[in-house]
């Protein structure tokens, strides 16, 4: 914008000084200001705006209609889940429906006596007895909600591209601050806040709690609780009156839930395992085309093969020594123990003769007795046809 001021005459009939000359241009400035001001404000009010019309557009997808609540209470869950308890190993949830994952979600709170006793609008093993009902809320929910809006890639591939999330999070633990929020914006939708009715204490409290368990589903996280705890529980130090002591146990916990799928029957696990190398594969291709760069092994789809050996290293690396040290800690973990020390060993016989047969590829079913090779030509083909 290109702004004119003019003055004419003096009214004392006297020439233009540079007295009036510093002065004049005092004004133009002022002025000159004052009109960008106006034009940012009109700008900003425009930015505001449209970041209301976002966190609607947000809000709208993340929140539960009356009728749909209605349905929910309505659904039952199958009699062979109905009658297996939910914290078994034996549960399934690859034989339920998407409405029946949500009643088995529901009725993870009420097993746990949580709605009574934080009076929720609905409209564990004995390391629970170290832990406070306030910690198991905010543990339960972190759960639910320790991967909402996840994009399918991980935190490394969001720093390496400077990602939008990258740019707002920073570095450390980038989509796990992301989930976060995210739980928060829902728990701000009008209607959906379970927490409604704590004092302001408890809140504040649920809150951090919330922010730590889904934080510490970070792996790096992970690591650094791990490298002290371990210790502790073998060295019988644990002090449930030590609040960092809590905080590492509470942390282990959300990474034990995190990765319990190593826990679970082979044919869950193996679909586990597959549905994640999918998605480790879709982050190697976009690595290779976008950012030219040879992905690590796990993220490779060209040596899918080697996904019984990854597996083995995975149970080896992080699986087994968390659960061993958890079921040290507490007699409960012992049967989870179990179930990953025989998917480890099923792992290593298949690396070995190099048997595997997959099943899933990025989420469909693979070409039956199909080779690595086959597999990868078919992904391809479906690429071109998506």
């Amino acid at each position: 914008m290109l702004g004119v001021t003019q003055i004419v005459n003096r009214t004392d009939g006297e020439c233009f000084d540079e007295t009036d000359e510093a002065l004049f241009e005092a004004v133009a400035i002022f002025y000159g200001l004052g009109i960008n001001n106006t034009i940012m404000y009109n700008e900003q009010k425009k930015i505001t705006a449209m970041q209301s019309v976002a966190l609607e557009v947000l809000s709208y997808h993340t929140s539960t209609s009356p009728q749909e609540a209605m349905v929910l209470a309505a659904t039952t869950l199958p009699d062979q889940v109905r009658n297996v308890n939910l914290k078994e190993l034996l549960f399934d949830n690859f034989s339920l429906n998407s409405m029946e994952m949500l009643a088995a979600g529901v009725e993870f709170f009420g097993q746990l006596g949580l709605v009574t006793k934080f009076n929720i609008d609905t409209q564990t093993t004995d390391v629970g007895n170290k832990i406070s009902d306030l910690e198991k809320l905010a543990l339960l929910v972190g759960c639910f909600c320790h991967d909402l809006d996840h994009r399918g890639t991980n935190n490394a591939f969001h720093v390496k591209t400077q990602s939008p999330l990258a740019l707002l999070y920073g570095t450390s633990a980038t989509m796990e601050q992301h989930h976060f929020n995210h739980a928060v914006m829902i728990l701000n939708s009008e209607g959906h806040n379970i927490f409604s009715s704590m004092s302001a204490a408890d809140y504040s409290a649920v809150m951090n709690l919330l922010k730590e368990a889904i934080l510490a589903t970070d792996l790096l996280l992970h690591f650094k609780a791990y490298k002290n705890f371990g210790p502790l529980v073998a060295e019988k130090k644990l002090d449930e009156t030590q609040p960092n002591h809590m905080h590492m146990l509470r942390s282990c916990l959300m990474t034990a839930c995190d990765i319990s799928a190593c826990t679970k029957a082979w044919e869950i696990q193996c679909k586990v395992a597959e549905q994640i190398a999918s998605e480790f594969w879709a982050q190697g291709d976009k690595e290779k085309q976008e950012l030219k760069v040879q992905p690590a092994a796990q993220m490779d789809r060209e040596r899918m093969h080697d996904l019984p050996k990854l597996q083995k290293q995975w149970l080896e690396g992080i699986c087994l020594p968390l659960y061993t040290t958890l079921a040290n800690l507490s007699d409960g973990f012992q049967p989870m123990l179990a179930g990953i020390e025989d998917n480890y060993k099923k792992w290593g016989e298949l690396a070995e003769t190099n048997s595997y047969e997959f099943s899933l590829v990025n989420g469909h079913a693979a070409t039956p007795n199909a080779s690595p090779t086959d597999l990868f030509a078919e992904q391809n083909q479906r690429s071109l046809l998506t």
